[in-house]
């Protein structure tokens, strides 16, 4: 039954541990991501912008603050 357990854990650690193709994800503007979240809901994509991580707050910019 150890065995079984471990098995199983370490198998479904593998499945939502793949990583995620190139193919997968969608080069998203932030204006397009406002205008339409339904459109990309439950996907995986990567935002175009200008990110600022700070210690109280971290935004995304739609270009950059000089």
């Amino acid at each position: 039954m150890r065995t079984f357990k471990a098995f199983l854990f370490f198998s479904l650690l593998y499945l939502f541990l793949q990583p995620v193709a190139a193919d997968d994800r969608l080069d998203v503007s932030i204006i397009q991501l406002i205008a339409s979240p339904n459109n990309y809901h439950g996907k995986f994509v990567r935002i175009i912008g200008f990110v600022r991580l700070e210690f109280e707050g971290n935004a995304i910019y739609l270009r950059r603050l000089c």
